[in-house]
């Protein structure tokens, strides 16, 4: 099974990129599939000096751009092969359970609404360790901490911009920041 955990921030915020892990014949399936219309190529996780870092089995590890990132920062969340439109082939987060929360809490509204929406808010954001979950957790932590890791590409393409455009954006109440000159 492909899964995803946030590797850092690109263009100022807006899109968070993620590093893929999963066997050697899915890497390949995702790879062929995710940069099948790209310029610039496939884009693997990368040291400074632009050397590729190889993951447990020798493989490269694979990127994943996104402007709807999942929460939880530490988890390797499931990624899921879409399977008709524009897009049928790519791989994308799996962000069903996050969607539903987010339809129940507006659905249901006032108060309550709210209510659920801290509730579920915090379930994702401290999800508990259970033996489906543990294999999602990242261990090797202190290992990612020490290393120093760059994307191969600078900018991402159309196409994988695009891959979440299913995701409602969510409003927000936070006043734009001004800038000055």
């Amino acid at each position: 099974m492909l899964t995803a955990k946030f590797l850092r921030m690109a263009k100022g915020g807006t899109q968070a990129i993620y590093e893929v892990r999963g066997t050697s014949s899915e890497l390949s399936t995702y790879v062929a599939n995710n940069f099948k219309n790209s310029p610039n190529g496939p884009v693997y996780k990368s040291s400074m000096n632009g050397e590729a870092i190889l993951d447990s089995n020798g493989n490269k590890t694979p990127l994943l751009f996104t402007s709807y990132p999942m929460p939880g920062k530490n988890l390797w969340h499931p990624l899921y092969q879409v399977q008709s439109g524009p897009k049928a082939g790519s791989f994308t987060l799996d962000k069903a359970e996050l969607q539903f929360a987010m339809l129940v809490s507006k659905s249901t509204g006032g108060d309550f609404g709210q209510e659920l929406a801290k509730q579920q808010v915090a379930s994702f954001l401290e999800a508990p360790v259970s033996q489906s979950m543990s294999s999602l957790l990242d261990l090797d932590s202190d290992e990612a901490d020490e290393e120093d890791l760059t994307a191969t590409a600078t900018e991402e393409t159309d196409e994988s911009a695009s891959t979440d455009a299913e995701f409602d954006a969510v409003e927000t109440t936070a006043p734009k920041a001004k800038t000055s000159k």
